[in-house]
């Protein structure tokens, strides 16, 4: 399993230097844009529902990237609700790439 739970999300699950020369900095200034959404989204989740809360399990891979997973659980509106995020990259098998394109992706 390349995926590893940690206690407390890293700043960025971009490491520098990983991706195409230049790249990092686009995809730090992403990954940070889609955390905030992610955080403001389930504050206004957690504010409507006026009584649970959201749970945060954090993970890394082992060769780049990682996720955050934000569950809420016994409110007062939803049973259960989640808004989970996953920064993964890395090469695409060929296989993938052509079944994308087949499909027009």
């Amino acid at each position: 399993d390349s995926h590893t739970a940690v206690d407390k999300a890293p700043d960025s699950l971009v490491r520098p230097g990983d991706g195409p020369d230049g790249n990092y900095p686009m995809r730090a200034r992403f990954e940070k844009m889609l955390r905030e959404a992610q955080i403001s989204i389930t504050d206004a989740i957690a504010k409507i529902d006026g009584k649970a809360t959201f749970q945060e399990d954090c993970w890394t891979r082992a060769n780049g990237g990682g996720g955050m997973s934000r569950v809420l659980k016994d409110g007062a509106v939803w049973e259960k609700a989640g808004v989970n995020l996953s920064v993964v990259y890395g090469s695409m098998p060929q296989e993938a790439l052509q079944a994308a394109t087949e499909r027009g992706v």
